[in-house]
């Protein structure tokens, strides 16, 4: 169990917020965007399974393939808890995810067109 303290409050708030951030932004990368690399591994994971098939749709809804986003991203932080390795691994993939989610939204609101 994590005790949270005064003092600790901040980077809990901090890990909160980059792990959804992340996982939002890994769900979209998976679910949604062009990025190459996303959209071979969703043709591959359909060629698996079948387009019509029943496990087809993890691939196509949010909801359900944020559940196992969410799902990694809280394995990866509980090895971290064990391992320091883990923990910067965490970190490190989350974080860049994370920042890739929100700098996107800055930069279409910062009013250069």
């Amino acid at each position: 169990m994590i005790a949270v303290t005064w003092e600790s409050l901040p980077l809990v708030i901090l890990t909160i917020l980059v792990g959804v951030l992340g996982v939002a932004r890994l769900t979209v990368i998976l679910v949604y965007d062009d990025f190459p690399p996303a959209m071979a591994l969703r043709n591959a994971y359909w060629r698996l399974v079948g387009v019509g098939g029943l496990w087809s749709q993890l691939f196509r809804c949010w909801w359900c393939m944020a559940i196992w986003v969410a799902a990694i991203c809280i394995g990866m932080y509980v090895a971290g808890m064990f391992f320091v390795w883990a923990a910067w691994i965490w970190w490190i993939s989350w974080g860049i995810l994370a920042l890739g989610y929100v700098a996107p939204m800055v930069i279409v609101r910062d009013g250069r067109d």
